[in-house]
């Protein structure tokens, strides 16, 4: 019986319906990809999660992360709101850290990672 609760709550996690879309290789090897179907849009603003996963093992153990952003779309900069971490890629093994910072925007460089992440969000 708990081999099968395990086998639902695996089913109802939000990393294994997530229709995640390719978006961007970082220089350093980084994957980064958007759910679009989580993208939520309020004007000129658009709230969205990214799965990122390493290319290297990080010093806490983590090798993925689910960050949630929020960009502004008109003025080209993006807040960063939230971050699970994962031991595993794809966001699976266990947490190994959560990071809610105190909400700052910072301006999207041309041509980064975050250029784009907000082209992909701004254009839904």
């Amino acid at each position: 019986m708990t081999k099968y609760l395990i086998l639902i709550l695996l089913f109802l996690a939000p990393n294994v319906w997530a229709d995640w879309k390719p978006v961007v290789v970082s220089s350093t090897g980084n994957f980064f990809a958007i759910d679009p179907s989580a993208i939520r849009k309020d004007g000129v603003r658009r709230t969205f999660w990214v799965m990122t996963n390493y290319s290297k093992t990080l010093p806490d153990g983590a090798n993925s992360a689910r960050v949630k952003y929020e960009i502004n779309c008109q003025k080209e900069i993006i807040t960063l709101m939230h971050i699970t971490f994962f031991s595993n890629p794809m966001l699976l093994g266990e947490i190994v850290g959560n990071v809610s910072p105190e909400p700052e925007a910072d301006p999207i460089a041309p041509g980064s990672v975050n250029d784009r992440l907000k082209e992909f969000v701004c254009a839904r």
